[in-house]
């Protein structure tokens, strides 16, 4: 078991944010302590949610009791993903800055939420330069293709995944939504100069929440096994099978209680390959 501070979007219904990763992690057998950068009723995908972010200070707090009570010296890990508001990045770094002074072989997992290609940039103003910062920090991270263009100021199309990772950092990255062959979901994995890919089945349409989702489980897997493909393998085929079953459910939201099975035990396919 490892213990994991997780910092990101909640919801009251819906698995976005923490609503999906602690979820998921707590399957895995780990210890979760959740902070939110924001605390809404529902995603917007279904119209304005009521609530609203946490102000950066008030998360700070938090991280700074925990802190005070010598617990982050437990913890083995922290995530980021959606920030609110770009000030919002300080107290993530406040947190990233306890936690390895706390404990100095602690991983950070920075998942860079800006947006998609379908979407477009949906991320507030400031927070893609925000999260250009946090990804400085980070030991891995887990952007799909449009955010690792965005982050790595690549015009759409210009590059390859491969040539856009080299010139990324960490050294650790899970690229999501990269090229596939028809009716498969691509993932290129780079860990220092070694690449790999993993392709899984793809189901549409993709209920919101799953980047969350993959990102909790790439960690999750890392902390049990240390094998940062593997894992990658892992959290892919689990994400599949329980992206399938939310699309035969016809839910917009990831269906992770009903499906909670294929955490541990996904049924889908994933193949991991050297490129």
């Amino acid at each position: 078991m490892a213990r994991i501070l997780s910092i990101s979007s909640q919801v009251v219904y819906g698995t976005v944010g923490n609503s999906a990763g602690v979820f998921a992690l707590q399957r895995l057998g780990h210890e979760v302590w959740p902070v939110p950068t924001t605390l809404l009723s529902h995603h917007p995908g279904y119209g304005a949610p009521a609530g609203g972010p946490l102000p950066a200070e008030a998360i700070s707090a938090l991280i700074r009791s925990l802190d005070e009570k010598g617990w982050l010296g437990r913890c083995d890990a922290m995530m980021s993903g959606y920030l609110a508001a770009p000030d919002q990045k300080e107290a993530i770094l406040e947190a990233h800055d306890r936690l390895k002074r706390a404990n100095p072989q602690a991983l950070f997992l920075c998942d860079p939420v800006l947006g998609d290609e379908e979407s477009g940039l949906y991320a507030a103003p400031g927070v893609a330069d925000a999260m250009q910062t946090l990804i400085a920090r980070a030991d891995i991270a887990t952007p799909n293709l449009f955010e690792l263009a965005l982050l790595t100021g690549t015009p759409q199309g210009k590059a390859t995944p491969e040539e856009m990772l080299r010139a990324a950092t960490p050294a650790r990255i899970c690229l999501t939504s990269a090229p596939a062959p028809a009716g498969r979901i691509g993932i290129v994995v780079k860990e220092e100069e070694s690449f790999h890919a993993v392709e899984t089945p793809r189901f549409e349409p993709a209920p919101k929440g799953t980047g969350d989702l993959f990102s909790a489980l790439v960690l999750g897997r890392l902390l049990r096994h240390g094998n940062f493909a593997e894992a990658a393998r892992e959290a892919a085929a689990s994400t599949a099978s329980i992206v399938r079953e939310s699309v035969a459910r016809e839910r917009s939201d990831l269906t992770l209680a009903e499906a909670q099975q294929f955490i541990e035990r996904p049924d889908e396919e994933a193949t991991l390959t050297v490129l």
